[in-house]
């Protein structure tokens, strides 16, 4: 696994646009938890300097096919599930009493902090912990490919 800290520059329009989306939106009303999808292009550009950072520290050089923001609300949780590609995660908006992702293979749990970039391999079944906050908890996750 790769992880690192490195805040995307001026989060809170991202982050005011997704909780009115999750607020208003029919499609989330009643829902504890939910997938926004976002244009892979637009995470290329908000993320280039992840997988700069990724390219040059690393040595992998990857581009983002397809990615969404993970909303939680109170009480929810994620079951283990798997992604087909690379995982990155992307902590954008993490109150106190977050949900914590965990990978099953390895019983390993990680807390949430804004900011924090994780990129983990392929077919590596991981969830969330239950979110326990009254604040909604915002990750944007991605599949990306190695070039």
């Amino acid at each position: 696994m790769i992880k690192f800290h490195l805040p995307i520059d001026d989060p809170d329009p991202i982050i005011e646009s997704m909780l009115r989306m999750v607020d208003t939106a029919e499609e989330y009303q009643g829902k504890d938890m939910g997938l926004i999808y976002i244009d892979s292009d637009a995470l290329e550009i908000l993320f280039s300097e992840h997988l700069k950072h990724i390219k040059e520290v690393h040595k992998k050089d990857y581009v983002i096919i397809r990615g969404w923001v993970h909303f939680m609300k109170k009480g929810s949780e994620r079951k283990p599930h798997l992604h087909s590609s690379t995982t990155g995660l992307y902590y954008l908006k993490i109150p106190e009493n977050s949900g914590k992702l965990y990978f099953d293979d390895t019983a390993e749990f990680i807390d949430p902090v804004e900011g924090d970039f994780h990129l983990f391999g392929r077919m590596l079944s991981h969830g969330i912990t239950e979110h326990r906050s009254e604040y909604i908890r915002l990750a944007i996750a991605m599949e990306l490919e190695e070039h």
